[in-house]
């Protein structure tokens, strides 16, 4: 009987430590070596197309390092280690390639905002998980994967990457996996929405496909519903 419960109260705790994990997401089609550390101590260092990495952090900093990249990248990242309230962790989604460039989003604060620095012509679809609402006490946001479509309801979730959690963003280039799977390229066919495991169902953006070109964002709100938006401020040149 105490080895069931030692067993059961060591399972709690490592679901309850799991629960801050921070983590990343790296769309790389050129297959760029992605060097990433915890402070000083390197946890990822390879270079393959599709990569999620998570990671309950040691110290207050990643770096996140690509030196063959046009312009070498080399970012210094928080982590969520001593902001235990923030149970979704800070997790941060990139995306980079020799055709459009390189940009990341992450996690609401304490995270590091995200960064653009794509070819001005490079479509951006940025989704987003807002559902959180601060004064809502029953806390029914929800966890989330994003989902992609070619044609209209034809979704594919992308749930082998991680949940987007509340307060979470990434960015949906050319170079997603899944876009690449699907064979959309600029100008052709996408919808896009949310696969909530809960239902199970999705949470369906807008009416009908649109063509993949522009800047959008996509944000799921505290009502289950999303709202598009098309972004004016346009990124700057690469």
């Amino acid at each position: 009987m105490k080895s069931i419960i030692s067993f059961l109260i060591s399972l709690l705790l490592f679901f309850s430590f799991s629960l801050f994990a921070d983590s990343f997401v790296f769309d790389n089609p050129d297959e760029y070596t992605i060097e990433v550390f915890d402070g000083d101590s390197l946890i990822y260092d390879q270079h393959d197309r599709s990569i999620y990495l998570d990671r309950n952090p040691k110290t207050n900093y990643f770096i996140v390092r690509v030196d063959k990249f046009t312009t070498p990248i080399n970012l210094v990242l928080n982590t969520s280690l001593n902001e235990q309230f923030y149970t979704g962790g800070c997790n941060y989604s990139f995306t980079l390639s020799k055709k459009n460039g390189w940009a990341f989003e992450g996690s609401d604060f304490p995270c590091t905002k995200g960064q653009d620095h794509l070819k001005v012509d490079a479509p951006l679809f940025i989704i987003r998980n807002d559902s959180i609402d601060p004064s809502d006490p029953t806390k029914k946001e929800i966890n989330v994967y994003p989902a992609i479509a070619a044609t209209k309801n034809g979704f594919t979730a992308d749930n082998q990457r991680g949940f987007l959690y509340p307060g979470d963003t990434r960015p949906i280039t050319e170079d997603n996996i899944i876009l690449i799977n699907l064979g959309i390229k600029r100008g052709s066919n996408i919808q896009l929405g949310f696969f909530d495991p809960g239902i199970p169902g999705y949470i369906v953006c807008g009416d009908d496909v649109m063509p993949y070109t522009g800047r959008y964002t996509f944000t799921l709100t505290k009502d289950k519903k999303c709202i598009i938006a098309k972004n004016i401020n346009q990124v700057k040149a690469y």
